[in-house]
């Protein structure tokens, strides 16, 4: 009985048929533009070969930048090895600037300037611990930050080994 019906119900036979034939031509329109034609292929070539030339135009552009980022890298090491040179100069000009400056300091106060480690100033040449200590430091820096550390002390010291 089936059978039957399809013969009988012939007008959605034709429309399928329609239907199908239409995507028919449709597959067959759209594999004849995707088929390789001599000139696509061509065209196609000529993409892939321009491709490979901008690959090696970036190959190229790669190596130059690594040179160039070594070339930068060894002026750095040369800039920070001449920064560490200038540093250590004025390190070198500012504890002689500081001695010149203790000096004259000294020298304002009537009294002359003392050589490292002298005697000057105990009659005992020395003899106490404190004043030795304290002739004994030759940066007038930390000669200062010992004096003020230790104040008291070194001026009792000092009055006891200079009393007459």
């Amino acid at each position: 009985m089936r059978m039957a019906w399809k013969f009988l119900n012939i007008g959605k036979a034709n429309a399928e048929i329609d239907r199908l034939e239409a995507e028919l031509a449709a597959a067959k329109t759209s594999a004849a533009s995707t088929a390789p034609t001599p000139d696509k292929i061509a065209a196609l070539e000529k993409r892939i070969d321009d491709l490979a030339a901008s690959i090696a135009t970036l190959g190229e552009s790669v190596a130059i930048l690594e040179k160039s980022a070594s070339t930068s890298a060894d002026s750095f090491k040369v800039e920070i090895a001449r920064l560490d040179k200038s540093f250590a100069d004025f390190q070198t000009s500012a504890k002689e600037i500081g001695s010149r400056l203790a000096a004259e300091i000294t020298a304002r106060q009537g009294q002359g300037p003392l050589a490292p480690g002298s005697t000057a100033g105990t009659q005992s040449g020395g003899g106490n611990d404190l004043v030795a200590q304290y002739n004994a430091i030759t940066d007038p820096i930390a000669r200062t930050e010992w004096y003020r550390k230790n104040k008291t002390a070194y001026d009792a010291a000092w009055t006891a080994a200079n009393k007459k």
